[in-house]
């Protein structure tokens, strides 16, 4: 029996490392990122390996981008079983040097794209009495790391949303958990690094 597998911000760090590491027979693999040729390349990838798998362009900054994707994927029957939610964003940078723009840009996609995922996918898991959503936080919702706020507030507000979900989800079949790693070595922090020198 194939498991329908979603993954977003499946074209770098992370979710990339996902892709390949679930490119499995029996597995059907959606990626979900901005960048539509590495999706393709990762996609063809997936198929040499034995699983399926369906690219899906997205971009958390737009308007109900999480919406009109899952609306689309369920119109072509496909009910994701498990979520892995990557899609993430972070800001290098002084408080008193961020601007409302930044602290909104981060907000849409790391928090504002987990409640849109959360309002539509959630219920549906529930619905069916079974399903798997992975959440990311971080350590910085743990201990704060100067020149991050924007994104360590995002985080935090993240691992609120896990601990509420994980007692309500727990006698409906779905399994809500949280990975939250320290630094990685992929291309955004290392673009956080640039940024904060």
């Amino acid at each position: 029996m194939r498991q329908v597998i979603a993954i977003t911000g499946a074209s770098s760090g992370i979710g990339l490392a996902l892709v390949r590491e679930l490119a499995q027979p029996g597995n059907h693999l959606i990626l979900l990122a901005r960048r539509t040729a590495i999706l393709e390349r990762l996609a063809t990838e997936a198929r040499e390996s034995g699983a399926r798998a369906t690219v899906h362009t997205i971009d958390f900054q737009e308007p109900n981008a999480w919406q009109k994707a899952y609306g689309t994927l369920t119109a072509n029957g496909l009910n994701i079983e498990t979520l892995y939610h990557c899609a993430v964003r972070i800001s290098g940078g002084a408080v008193h040097h961020t601007r409302p723009e930044d602290w909104q840009e981060i907000y849409r996609v790391n928090l504002l794209s987990t409640t849109a995922i959360l309002a539509t996918l959630y219920p549906a898991m529930v619905q069916r009495g079974h399903g798997t959503i992975v959440l990311f936080s971080s350590l910085t919702s743990l201990a704060g790391i100067p020149m991050a706020a924007p994104y360590g507030a995002t985080k935090t507000a993240i691992l609120g949303i896990w601990k509420s979900l994980q007692a309500e989800a727990s006698r409906t079949g779905v399994s809500v958990h949280l990975v939250s790693p320290s630094f990685i070595d992929t291309p955004l922090f290392e673009n956080f690094i640039l940024r904060k020198v």
